[in-house]
């Protein structure tokens, strides 16, 4: 038998969601280790009110906020006004009035009831 060139061997490659049927390897799926960089400066809040979809931040969504991470231009981060949560972009600075929570790292959004 002849060699198989690079150019026609098959390969396998898994794509998209993997699945568990297939895998040869099962391992389980932790949010904590996905989204949880520093444990003792994160932080889990529930969004209430409409007035952050412009970030596609919903009600009813769940923020993850490490309060160790210095902001950088384009993040999202929670303060307060006040002593009301806000939900900002950060653009290089903050209102004198807000007082920085955190950065948000990740938002859980339910997709079905």
């Amino acid at each position: 038998m002849s060699k198989k060139s690079n150019d026609t061997e098959r390969k396998n490659i898994h794509l998209g969601f993997p699945n568990a049927a297939l895998d040869s390897v099962n391992v389980p799926l932790d949010l904590n280790k996905l989204v949880v960089k520093n444990r003792s400066s994160t932080f889990y809040m529930r969004v209430d009110g409409t007035s952050h979809e412009e970030l596609n931040i919903h009600s009813g969504d769940i923020l993850t906020i490490d309060r160790s991470l210095q902001m950088k231009s384009g993040d999202v981060f929670v303060g307060s006004v006040e002593g009301e949560f806000v939900i900002r972009m950060y653009d290089g600075s903050v209102d004198t009035e807000v007082d920085l929570f955190g950065v948000v790292t990740h938002v859980v959004h339910k997709l079905r009831g």
